[in-house]
């Protein structure tokens, strides 16, 4: 049986040696095996002791656009708890190739809100031609005009708001 110390073990070349392990414990070969009784009841516990089953299907609602700030920011005040709310347009571009090769592209406008901290953000560093960044939910809230038409408003409400790329588009 070959003793070894640390001291001489670590004055061996490095790449003259194999991995070594060592353990402090033993190694079993026979295996412990549980109580019976701990496994069955563990499996069947009464449905008071088990977790809450899940009601509903799992679901993401998440937005991420990368595009230009199409006007100012407009900064509001929100009338129920008297904080302002930053509301702004940003355009993403799409090209689509046709079955003839040709190109087309086209822009999508978004709508996004923004609330919080990230106000104050908005009111100094970004505005028309501002290249942005934004992640969040997307909100779809419906209205009744007057005259009885429903109109369909889909919003993005920011979570994140970055500057994006270097300084904003010329004009």
């Amino acid at each position: 049986m070959l003793r070894y110390t640390l001291k001489t073990i670590s004055s061996i070349p490095a790449g003259s040696v194999r991995a070594l392990t060592v353990s402090a414990v033993k190694f079993n070969d026979t295996p412990i095996k549980p109580n019976r009784g701990d496994v069955d009841q563990l499996f069947n516990a009464s449905p008071s002791e088990q977790q809450p089953r899940r009601r509903q299907a799992f679901s993401v609602n998440r937005a991420e656009i990368i595009g230009g700030v199409t006007a100012d920011p407009i900064i509001r005040q929100n009338a129920t708890n008297n904080t302002e709310f930053a509301s702004l347009q940003v355009a993403t571009n799409i090209e689509n190739r046709k079955a003839n090769g040709e190109i087309s592209s086209f822009t999508d406008y978004h709508n996004v809100l923004v609330f919080g901290r990230a106000v104050e953000f908005i009111k100094k560093a970004v505005n028309k031609g501002t290249r942005l960044y934004v992640t969040g939910r997307i909100s779809v809230t419906d209205t009744v005009k007057d005259n009885g038409e429903k109109i369909r408003n889909t919003r993005i409400i920011a979570d994140t708001v970055q500057l994006f790329g270097g300084s904003k588009r010329s004009e």
